[in-house]
């Protein structure tokens, strides 16, 4: 049952609830999670499986396990720390992952000490583990849009602080996917307030120019989609009008040659045109 094998008839649902209780009156999942590192290969399979499993057939709203878990903070402090072992790093992440799709867990991590160690496990840590605290923070950012958005407006300057980073990042795939996640994150009308702030302040768009300023790196295309949201601001600061002015020639024949994921069709084009002509006709004092 715990490990999703199919059990039916009409006392299935009673069986698992029984099951389930019991696990949580012996704080099996909290032993689980705090001596995981010590299980060998099978046992740290078998320990995803009845956690995930406990996760998606438990019974109300919010669950029973659900309510354990958030009850018991160390089991997601402990599951997020998980990054830093390599060895155990991707099955704290499948269960982590399984953790985020409940809107009550996804907070407790969002405001839990270990969320801004997820930005230095993605620049410090191996390839393939960094990808995975990645992905979690995608996950995290953008999983419950009211949740996300509160956080954002809340922890605005901490966030966007450990977000520059990734940004400049010298691993051109990390500055790729975090200009990416940027643009989805501004482009959510649950996150206006956010966007507004942003596409006001001149160090982040000065922070564009600067990555296509240099020549030695590759320059992620969804640049485009964020520059975008600077040059259409109705309400430009004249700070950010200064830096399109300054920096027009270079930012026009971006717009102009740039490969977006969109067809090049004539609205892309009618847009790019309708770009290029407004920073031309901006003028500086």
């Amino acid at each position: 049952m715990i490990f999703d094998v199919p059990v039916t008839g009409p006392y299935a649902e009673g069986a698992f609830l029984v099951v389930e209780r019991e696990m949580q009156r012996a704080n099996l999942i909290s032993m689980f999670i705090k001596n995981f590192r010590f299980y060998d290969f099978e046992g740290k399979k078998c320990v995803v499986q009845i956690f995930n499993n406990m996760l998606k057939r438990s019974i109300g709203v919010p669950s029973i396990t659900v309510k354990y878990i958030c009850k018991k903070p160390k089991i997601l402090l402990r599951l997020m720390a998980g990054y830093e072992n390599e060895e155990n790093a991707h099955d704290c992440h499948s269960m982590l992952s399984e953790c985020t799709r409940y809107q009550q867990l996804a907070k407790k991590m969002l405001h839990s000490e270990a969320f801004f160690n997820l930005f230095r496990y993605v620049e410090v840590l191996k390839c393939d583990v960094s990808f995975a605290a990645f992905s979690m923070l995608k996950q995290l950012l953008t999983g419950h849009k009211r949740l996300c958005a509160k956080f954002l407006e809340q922890n605005y300057d901490v966030m966007f602080t450990h977000y520059k980073q990734l940004l400049s990042s010298e691993n051109y795939i990390i500055r790729r996917e975090s200009v990416a996640l940027l643009s989805t994150l501004l482009d959510d009308w649950h996150n206006v307030t956010i966007k507004r702030k942003y596409i006001s302040d001149p160090d982040n768009l000065q922070l564009i120019v600067n990555m296509l300023s240099e020549k030695h790196r590759c320059v992620p295309h969804n640049v485009y989609d964020v520059l975008k949201l600077f040059v259409t601001n109705p309400d430009k600061p004249r700070p950010i009008i200064d830096i399109l002015v300054h920096n027009r020639e270079k930012l026009n024949h971006y717009i102009f040659q740039v490969t977006t994921d969109r067809p090049e069709d004539a609205q892309l084009v009618a847009e790019k045109i309708g770009l290029i002509i407004t920073i031309t006709y901006l003028t500086s004092d």
